[in-house]
């Protein structure tokens, strides 16, 4: 009888272990939906750009010297030099700016793999949407945006990103 009475705490107490790890499991799962759910709500509040949040205000950097956009982006990360231009990149490649004699003429802007690819690109840079003069599903461009010359846009497909020229 003891014999037995221990044999039937060992399973009840083995249950109850199998019944705490299934609700932990439970748990977790719903924990990983909850996060999953909610970093996706938020991507979607992102590319449907209801709370615009600009990457920069590209019109501050037209023309500006290396040292006026270090003050605007950070401490350059590399810089290249050729006869006719200097590089600088920016905040871990997401930035890169041409400069000819020492004055910004292009900016390239990486890795804007969440933003929805539309006229509203623009918003980002501190510009209003506007209806694109080129548009495909491979590239956006615009010309003479606010005293901007050419602005080019790609999609996620070729690299998701934007080209800012500010002079011919």
């Amino acid at each position: 009888m003891e014999d037995d009475i221990k044999e039937r705490a060992s399973k009840g107490s083995k249950s109850k272990i199998a019944n705490i790890i299934g609700i932990i499991i439970v748990l977790g799962i719903i924990a990983v939906a909850v996060i999953f759910i909610a970093n996706k709500s938020n991507a979607k509040r992102k590319t449907e750009n209801l709370d615009i949040e600009k990457i920069i205000d590209i019109k501050k950097l037209m023309f500006v010297s290396p040292d006026e956009a270090i003050k605007l982006l950070g401490r350059q990360e590399i810089t290249r030099k050729t006869t006719e231009q200097s590089i600088y990149i920016f905040q871990r490649g997401k930035f890169e700016v041409v400069f000819e004699n020492d004055s910004a003429t292009m900016v390239r802007i990486h890795d804007l793999n969440e933003y929805k690819f539309d006229s509203s690109l623009l918003e980002f840079l501190g510009l209003p949407a506007t209806k694109p003069t080129i548009s495909s599903d491979n590239v956006l461009g615009w010309k003479n945006v606010e005293g901007i010359k050419a602005i080019t846009a790609f999609p996620p497909a070729f690299g998701a990103y934007i080209v800012v020229n500010f002079k011919e």
